[in-house]
């Protein structure tokens, strides 16, 4: 089946909103979280009082976040946590789906 011009424009117009709000509310802060992810911030002056300036750090922030014993330490507790949370999650709303179907034939 072929569709018309019409037809694709107004498939175009429709997806429109979504594709732009989608772009904006989701692709845009991701991108710009990525970027300002690969970036530092260096003080001067004592204290770090004398002013700051932005440089590019590449991937040492993620190396210095996964050799901190305290960060894989926690990545691990919510790991656990999900896991446990989870299976009992599954297992719970599946006896309640049991007993309300029981309830519903008898």
């Amino acid at each position: 089946m072929r569709t018309s011009g019409t037809e694709r424009r107004a498939a175009a117009g429709f997806l429109a909103p979504f594709v732009v709000l989608f772009a904006a509310f989701f692709v845009l802060p991701i991108g710009y979280a990525i970027y300002q992810s690969l970036l530092k911030v260096e003080r001067a002056g004592p204290l770090g009082l004398g002013g700051a300036r932005t440089v590019f750090a590449g991937l040492s922030n993620y190396r210095d976040a996964l050799t901190d014993s305290a960060f894989t330490d926690s990545i691990l507790r919510v790991l656990l946590f999900a896991a446990v949370v989870g299976i009992h999650a599954q297992f719970l709303s599946m006896a309640l789906s049991a007993w309300a179907k029981m309830s519903l034939i008898f």
